[in-house]
């Protein structure tokens, strides 16, 4: 019994020495949010794409899919996408079975396989879509804007929502006859909203969808808005 009724004493000694050492803290402060933002056109693009087939078989699924997806590749390596470029992303095959008669039935069954494209050179990338939507591929899951760098991006904007956060801090200190000193608290967050693109042409804008050969596609990739937040608590006399 002596040794937790001496654990006990040492918690609630060690609670009241933080409680203490808190009172104790009569700094003045001043908390202010630093903000900084900016739109930069996006340098490279990700398309999911593939295909979807269906047979009596699991052979036959697997064979048509194979055949479709092989065109699909061969279409996109002919549009200039390279080998490292192209990554498989899903792969799944499962049953389709009739349920409205009592007995369950068999009908079919269907394949999925998907592909990842990283496109490096955005002027290749309508080409890339539309001649792997018209070499069979019924599958599209979108495509995806975004920064090669955008660390250094982002690392930029920090700097700047710190700078924006010492100025409002020194904004309202010289107003209320203070003086800003050293930053007591710092938390950093940045992120990046990914606009959608805009598909024309198509003729179906569900996630699945058959394009014939002669359609196109047009994608416009707008522009990446990338923010920075810094909150500083800053000490002030």
């Amino acid at each position: 019994m002596k040794r937790p009724l001496m654990i006990l004493m040492i918690l609630i000694t060690a609670v009241f020495a933080v409680q203490a050492q808190m009172a104790k803290d009569d700094r003045r402060t001043i908390s202010v949010t630093g903000e900084a933002f900016a739109f930069f056109a996006p340098d490279r693009a990700s398309i999911s794409i593939g295909v979807e087939t269906d047979g009596r078989t699991v052979l036959d699924a697997k064979s048509a899919n194979d055949r479709q997806l092989q065109a699909l590749i061969k279409a996109i390596k002919g549009a200039g996408v390279a080998d490292k470029d192209i990554r498989t992303s899903g792969l799944n095959i499962q049953p389709v079975y009739d349920y409205k008669s009592d007995d369950r039935r068999l009908i079919k069954y269907t394949m999925r396989n998907q592909v990842v494209i990283t496109v490096q050179d955005l002027s290749k990338l309508e080409r890339i879509l539309n001649d792997g939507l018209a070499s069979g591929a019924n599958v599209l899951n979108g495509v995806q804007f975004y920064i090669e760098d955008v660390n250094t991006v982002s690392d930029s904007l920090r700097l700047e929502a710190a700078e924006d956060a010492r100025t409002k801090a020194d904004a309202v200190a010289r107003t209320l006859g203070a003086t800003v000193l050293r930053p007591i608290s710092i938390q950093v967050s940045s992120g990046g909203g990914y606009p959608q693109p805009m598909y024309k042409g198509m003729q179906d804008e569900m996630q699945r969808m058959s394009v014939a050969s002669s359609s196109t596609t047009e994608v416009s990739a707008g522009e990446i808005r990338i923010d920075a937040t810094v909150h500083v608590i800053f000490e002030i006399e």
